[in-house]
């Protein structure tokens, strides 16, 4: 289906129209939306359109790799798996994670991403400080 495409496109933008099928009396396409959003947001509020508007309205400016970082750490051991694979997907990283390992196993993990991310935005911020003084002359 369309919903199930837009999940393995993976793009953020889809985002606000996955949030209302997830009430969708149809089945089918509730159990896409929701797994699209999962896959994309690496997060589940199931059929709650309000959590996934607020999370939506907190997160929609920040990079997806923020929010897939941020969810190595979530409480759901299965988003933790996913944030995981689609970081590996998004990298080509070929080290392991135990999403079902315990805390000790996972931390030095979750701190390479961190620490890849915070380089990441290091990068980005450096790209708009240069484009803003070419633009400025």
């Amino acid at each position: 289906t369309t919903v199930q495409v837009l999940g393995q496109l993976r793009d953020p933008r889809a985002v606000p129209s996955l949030i209302p099928l997830v009430v969708s009396p149809q089945g089918p396409l509730r159990t896409a939306a929701t797994a699209a959003l999962a896959v994309i947001c690496s997060q589940s509020f199931d059929q709650d359109v309000t959590q996934w508007a607020e999370w939506w309205r907190l997160h929609y400016m920040l990079p997806r790799e923020t929010w897939l970082v941020e969810s190595l750490r979530h409480h759901n051991l299965e988003l933790q798996r996913i944030a995981f694979d689609e970081l590996r997907l998004m990298t080509g990283y070929t080290g392991a994670f135990a999403a079902y390992g315990t805390p000790e196993e996972k931390e030095p993990v979750i701190q390479v991403w961190e620490a890849w991310l915070e380089e990441l935005e290091g990068r980005r911020s450096s790209q708009l400080t240069q484009s803003s003084a070419q633009d400025s002359l």
